[in-house]
């Protein structure tokens, strides 16, 4: 106890005065929970008792740790007189009140509808299944490698979450709480680059109203905590170039703002580099102090997860055998993908994809190469545009267009007053050259629009402080409405959580709300059901890599009994080296769970022949790769059909 408060204590001390009380002290707030979250989850794996007990314990410590600070630092009640704030007018609420309104609707869908995005599925949940059943976040042997390598920020938040719910129903938060976060850092930079009150009220409607964004805020994916850790650091580092010297305060929230980004997904590294080259540029005598030593925090937080994957893999940045990167590096290969990505948010609808798309292999033809150029693209893919009520591909065109129309006024007005605007032509070129590295290191994917989400995120600031500045104020306001209304599209037809359609996500059952992408619903359930008639408390998971792991897990949880033991059987990749707990490798498999093509049994396994198969009754209407299938040993089961 002693020394969890003094944790507490340091870092609250460290963490100085502020000059945004309350949206600032949001941020501080934010990055000591994070960093009790970090640091609870690697000591508890470090001796293997990261059970669901153990992290409600470790939150019990950490509150008493923030109760005893707070009464040790408690001072006698001040009466002081109430700081006048101007009231807001008319247009103001009414702006505030539809950003409120689309906050109220994401925080009901994150909490009635359950996680159903493909990668969810696949990788970020299994994950934590994994984990909890092992007491670590020790890699293990799986069929999908990106359980293992993939930053894992989100999903220590979330599986801190379901440990302590017991399941899935609170892991969307985690997105949602980032949204909030993500609109209260904007604010803070809209403000230090000049904007007045009304100025932050556009910034906060450009982000409320992203289509991507939207569909973000109640999945369990990672985009958007990634936007809040790289408007945190964005915001902390227009402090530092703005500052003669770095304090100690300043510095730790640079270090951990800047370790969270690269703990929760690797694009961080290219987003915040140029705000890292400018801050180094700006404080270059820091290297001659020992405030150097603070430039080495943001890879301590990550030392474990490097560690891991260096371990097994010999890289602390790995990818499996995906070539994600370019293989061309040409101004002109930069330029074809810069004009893909940005093609991603073009089609305003589903009857423009085929101009946009068209009007881009004809600009490529002018530029002289192919938009399908496999040294650019992802696993070789033709170039598609899309417009989608997909997390996963929707674009952000209205908020394109406008941004365009912003840079432009942003450009021209720099030119006569540049002297008077360094800060927000370096914040602007510092989002501008993330983005061109984007582009220049990692091959096109039509995927790629959710990745844009940080970057949408960090420019609203300027859009706030250019629609403040040169905007006439009707005119700003109608473009606001506008985004407002349009916004009702991805808000109501989501595709995974539609809210206006027959079947919603307050009239379909939860556990078919799993399968939105994929109605596999019935062959899971039979699946599970079998598995229980088994009588099987250790299954072996045989699957492809990229198959849906995550729903079996959910439906053998919901059957009565103990939940089994899970874990998988004939894995050839790296992780096969991974050697299993002496309890896990003493108990034999009793039961094998295949997602894939039937093999006709019997199958061989160091735990003798498995000479029985079985397959769901609906298992017929599913694609070949998806289906289900159990082996057992005749000789040992002997289940209900």
């Amino acid at each position: 106890m002693r020394g969890l408060s003094l944790f507490t204590t340091l870092w609250l001390k460290l963490m100085g005065k502020r000059s945004h009380p309350w949206r600032q002290g949001f941020l501080d707030l934010a990055l000591l929970v994070t960093g009790w979250v970090i640091l609870s989850t690697e000591v508890l794996s470090l001796f293997e008792v990261l059970t669901p007990l153990a992290i409600a314990l470790s939150w019990v410590l950490f509150s008493l740790g923030c109760g005893a600070y707070a009464w040790g630092t408690r001072r006698p009640r001040q009466h002081l007189s109430p700081k006048q704030v101007a009231p807001l007018d008319l247009e103001d609420r009414v702006l505030l009140g539809g950003v409120g309104l689309i906050l109220l609707l994401l925080g009901i869908m994150a909490a009635i509808a359950p996680p159903n995005t493909w990668d969810a599925m696949t990788y970020h949940l299994p994950r934590i299944m994994h984990w909890l059943q092992q007491g670590s976040v020790a890699h293990y042997p799986t069929a999908n490698l990106r359980q293992l390598y993939q930053t894992p920020g989100a999903e220590y938040a979330m599986l801190h979450l379901y440990a302590l719910g017991g399941s899935d129903r609170w892991l969307n938060v985690v997105q949602w709480l980032s949204a909030i976060g993500c609109l209260v850092g904007v604010s803070l930079i809209a403000q230090h680059l000049g904007a007045s009150r009304r100025g932050q009220i556009y910034s906060l409607v450009f982000v409320a109203t992203l289509p991507m964004g939207i569909l973000q805020a109640t999945s369990p994916k990672n985009d958007y905590l990634c936007g809040f850790w790289l408007v945190c650091f964005a915001y902390f580092s227009l402090v530092a170039m703005g500052r003669d010297r770095l304090t100690l305060p300043l510095l730790l929230r640079l270090s951990t703002s800047l370790g969270f980004l690269f703990f929760t997904k690797s694009t961080g590294y290219l987003f915040a580099f140029p705000f890292i080259i400018g801050i180094f540029i700006r404080h270059w005598r820091i290297f001659r102090t020992p405030k150097i030593a603070f430039l080495v925090l943001p890879f301590v937080i990550n030392l474990g997860h490097y560690g891991r994957n260096w371990h097994l893999f010999g890289s602390i940045v790995f990818t499996g055998n995906d070539q994600l990167t370019n293989q061309l590096l040409t101004p002109r290969a930069i330029l074809s993908n810069i004009i893909k990505n940005i093609a991603l948010h073009l089609p305003i609808s589903y009857t423009t994809i085929a101009p946009v798309q068209n009007s881009v292999i004809a600009l490529h033809q002018k530029i002289g190469i192919s938009a399908d150029d496999p040294r650019l693209n992802w696993q070789e893919s033709a170039f598609n545009a899309a417009f989608s009520t997909s997390e996963v591909t929707a674009g952000n065109p209205l908020h394109l267009y406008l941004l365009v129309i912003v840079l432009v006024i942003l450009g021209w007005k720099l030119t006569r007053t540049f002297a008077h605007n360094k800060g927000l032509l370096f914040y602007t070129g510092a989002v501008g050259v993330g983005f061109v590295l984007f582009c220049g290191v990692l091959k096109w994917q039509i995927w790629h629009s959710r990745l844009h989400l940080p970057l949408f995120i960090a420019i609203a600031p300027v859009v706030g402080v250019v629609m403040d500045d040169y905007f006439k104020r009707r005119i700003a306001l109608y473009l606001c409405f506008l985004l407002l209304a349009s916004s009702s599209f991805w808000l109501l037809w989501s595709e995974t959580k539609p809210i206006a359609t027959h079947g919603n996500i307050f009239t379909i059952p939860r556990q078919a709300q799993y399968f939105m992408v994929l109605p596999y619903a019935a062959s899971y359930q039979e699946t599970a059901a079998y598995l229980q008639q088994t009588g099987c408390d250790r299954i072996g998971l045989w699957t492809g890599a990229d198959a849906w792991e995550y729903p079996l897990w959910v439906m053998l949880r919901d059957q009565p009994g103990v939940m089994p033991q899970v874990r998988h059987v004939f894995v050839d990749n790296e992780s096969n080296q991974v050697s299993l707990s002496r309890e896990q490798s003493e108990k034999p498999i009793c039961a094998i769970a295949q997602i894939g093509p039937l093999q006709p049994p019997p199958i061989p396994t160091p735990w003798g022949e498995f000479d029985q198969a079985w397959s769901p009754p609906s298992d017929a209407r599913q694609l070949v790769n998806s289906q289900l299938h159990v082996y057992t040993k005749s000789s040992e089961l002997n289940p209900q059909k």
